[in-house]
């Protein structure tokens, strides 16, 4: 669930930051809907920072907090922030 991503090498630009957000918001929406109505499963997203490898390195405090705001608005049960590897722990 990497909607909010940084500019890599493979990729180095990215796309708006209200289009980042919208795809954002369309996942946890197909989320609440596919998985976690239907089949009574948590739901718990997996929130990019970036580490500078495949999904970039996010910049941006406000997308930061944009997808942690959006996911408690969604009813996260909890959150997961993918910064691992590349020495971003």
């Amino acid at each position: 669930m990497y909607a909010v991503k940084g500019v890599t090498e493979k990729h180095p630009s990215v796309l708006p930051a209200v289009t980042m957000a919208r795809q954002l918001i369309q996942t946890f929406d197909s989320w609440s809907v596919d998985k976690s109505d239907r089949f009574g499963l948590g739901f718990f997203p997996l929130l990019n920072l970036g580490d500078g490898g495949d999904t970039g390195l996010v910049r941006s405090d406000s997308l930061v907090r944009f997808s942690g705001f959006s996911s408690v608005a969604y009813n996260a049960k909890g959150i997961w922030w993918y910064c691992w590897s590349n020495g971003a722990w």
